[in-house]
């Protein structure tokens, strides 16, 4: 799973915490990520279990996907517009290092046919790897 996702959910829980201070590259990673963090994800309780921990660092992560493709919509007139013209889509995916999987974050496709893409699971194939 993700460590700046776990990272940016603590910091943004508790700005008193320093996650990797030393590290200027990973400030402006995380303050973007804490913008999808909601009071709510703050609310677990110090000895809830890593399974929850987990599935809430994976709601903010599909929160943050969808953020940045909104984000990349109303930033871009050009990519809105060709979105609009249908000429190219967009679409915000999560990665599971885990399984290998790809999922289409649900409302983040723009631009395709409506043919049931948000419930498609796609593979992700390695380079190296066979199809």
């Amino acid at each position: 799973r993700c460590g700046a996702v776990n990272a940016a959910v603590q910091a943004t829980c508790d700005p008193t915490l320093e996650v990797a201070p030393d590290c200027v590259h990973l400030a402006p990673i995380m303050e973007s990520i804490g913008r999808a963090v909601e009071p709510v994800d703050c609310s677990l309780p110090a000895d809830a279990p890593p399974e929850r921990r987990q599935a809430v660092a994976d709601e903010v992560a599909a929160r943050n996907v969808a953020r940045v493709v909104a984000e990349v919509r109303r930033r871009s007139q050009v990519i809105e517009g060709l979105v609009q013209e249908g000429r190219v889509g967009i679409v915000g995916l999560l990665y599971d290092v885990s399984s290998g999987g790809t999922w289409v974050v649900p409302g983040t496709a723009a631009g395709f046919p409506a043919d049931g893409l948000e419930s498609k699971t796609w593979r992700t194939v390695r380079p190296g790897t066979p199809e």
